[in-house]
């Protein structure tokens, strides 16, 4: 995957105001989270509707790789 896509809006979120990241760290990605996390742009700190963190869902879902 090519991840130097600097047009590509990593931090755009859905109408639950999920972001890509949070969807990797609920649904167990390693391999996605760490091509996000490559970004020097990522919001590691954006809140769903919720007001949910990408780290909270993480720690919902036991994702022992995302927390360490």
């Amino acid at each position: 995957m090519n991840n130097d896509r600097q047009d590509l809006d990593v931090n755009i979120s859905d109408m639950f105001g999920s972001t890509a990241l949070m969807y990797a760290s609920k649904a167990l990605q390693p391999n996605i989270m760490r091509l996000l996390l490559e970004r020097k742009d990522l919001d590691l700190d954006g809140k769903d509707n919720d007001g949910k963190t990408a780290e909270m869902f993480a720690e919902e879902a036991n994702n022992e790789t995302a927390l360490s």
